[in-house]
């Protein structure tokens, strides 16, 4: 196997980032970049294990009950859906195998490693202990990625720029979703004031914050490219993704009038409740999860995030400038 420094390029999404390495070809769309592994870092929209694993605490939450991994696995793998992620359907249009979790011993790593853990952070977690923010599952944030990255590989550097240090070539930084658009968010900021709404009866201030956030992040990433201008360097527009499915909701066969509920929940207008959430006792998932967007009012539907990888994936690769 060759070293990462010999063949580290990268792609694509997550919370926070994900990378490919490559050097197989294939002729197909996606495939033309020629990448043969990927790794992943980020959160729950793409952890694919590592809690479940990483402590009893984490093997206790939600994530490892039915019907989490109903659709697909036929039972949870501590994937936070009812099926596949963006991350799994990102490796099979590169004609790789689904990632496996860094955690579980013992697996096939020759086409990558999964490092992403849910409930991670971007700042370490000491950091915002000293803040007065607990972050409650775990303590693996995304500076604790990269170690384990650099464990399973190279010397440790410092969030993208230690990324690009590890010779990446291609890296993709995704944005943030419309959060205001989560059913959880909906429901504990409900209020009767119309216009706290925008056209899809989202919270207004939440998508504020999302696109001022994912404007700041823009920026960063125009100042990374001019440091590192050998570095292919590609912003993930999840936000606008997220908008194209709502837009077109009907078409891709979403149920236009469930949009904001949540398949897997309880009550309420938006089928969420805090106290009893997808995976308690006696909460059960909608009949038919493939005509809704949101799972259980935090994470998306199996069927949302094969729509919204695709829908990536095809505003990507033209940036990625692979060859042909």
């Amino acid at each position: 196997m060759s070293t990462i420094q010999e063949d580290f390029q990268v792609v694509l999404i997550s919370t926070f980032l994900f990378l490919v390495f490559s050097s197989s070809c294939d002729a197909q769309p996606f495939r033309r970049c020629k990448f043969d592994s990927i790794y992943q870092l980020g959160d729950s929209i793409s952890d694919t294990g590592n809690l479940i694993i990483e402590s009893s605490l984490g093997a206790a939450t939600q994530c490892s009950q039915l019907p989490y991994g109903e659709t697909f696995f036929n039972e949870p793998t501590g994937r936070c859906s009812n099926g596949l992620l963006m991350i799994d359907y990102v490796a099979l249009e590169a004609g790789l195998p689904f990632l496996n979790p860094y955690l579980k011993k013992d697996s096939d790593f020759s086409h990558g490693v999964n490092f992403a853990i849910t409930g991670a952070t971007a700042l370490s977690t000491s950091f915002l202990a000293a803040k007065g923010v607990i972050p409650p599952f775990t303590n693996s944030s995304l500076n604790v990625q990269l170690d384990w990255m650099s464990s399973f590989s190279v010397p440790p550097f410092t969030m993208i720029q230690r990324v690009i240090q590890y010779g990446a070539r291609r890296v993709v930084v995704p944005g943030n979703f419309p959060i205001g658009c989560l059913p959880m968010y909906l429901t504990i900021f409900k209020t009767n004031n119309t216009a706290a709404y925008d056209e899809f009866n989202c919270l207004k201030g939440f998508n504020d914050f999302a696109e001022y956030y994912n404007e700041r992040l823009q920026q960063a990433i125009e100042e990374l490219r001019n440091e590192n201008p050998d570095t292919v360097i590609v912003y993930a527009d999840y936000y606008n993704a997220f908008q194209w499915l709502f837009r077109n909701a009907l078409f891709q066969g979403l149920d236009p009038a469930s949009l904001l509920k949540a398949c897997c929940g309880v009550g309420g207008e938006y089928n969420y409740d805090g106290a009893r959430t997808c995976g308690a006792p006696g909460v059960q998932a909608c009949p038919d999860p493939d005509r809704l967007v949101h799972w259980d009012g935090i994470h998306l539907t199996q069927k949302a995030y094969m729509l919204i990888a695709k829908w990536l994936i095809q505003d990507i690769l033209p940036k990625l400038q692979c060859n042909a």
